[in-house]
């Protein structure tokens, strides 16, 4: 489907985004050095559906832009573990300037992100 286009054509606003967060930050295959992130994360990239290679990512991945996943009616992250609490605290302290994926995701979504977390 990337190939051809075609994911392009399936991608509608969505009611409700249910993101994770991994231990380095990253979110929605959106990592820390990932070779697309700035072009992944750009509000201003069309929504559709983009490759994602970084060392932490462990093979290719393919993710939804952030215009695709921005303006979701419900936009929720759940995370799970003692160790990720230091990292979503990082994340919304530093807002969109954040190193970490996640803290631009939530500081620049359309919708409050509403955060779900259990040690």
């Amino acid at each position: 489907m990337v190939a051809t286009g075609d994911a392009d054509r399936i991608v509608r606003p969505f009611d409700v985004v249910i993101l994770g967060m991994g231990g380095d930050g990253h979110t929605a295959s959106f990592f820390p050095g990932g070779n697309n992130l700035a072009q992944a994360l750009n509000p201003r990239t069309r929504r559709g559906v983009i490759t994602m290679e970084a060392d932490g990512a462990g093979e290719t991945r393919l993710t939804f832009t952030f215009s695709a996943l921005q303006d979701a009616r419900l936009l929720a992250l759940h995370i799970e573990g003692a160790a990720k609490k230091p990292v979503i605290d990082q994340a919304l302290a530093e807002g969109a300037e954040s190193a970490l994926p996640i803290g631009r995701v939530i500081a620049t979504a359309a919708s409050e992100t509403q955060i779900y977390w259990a040690p």
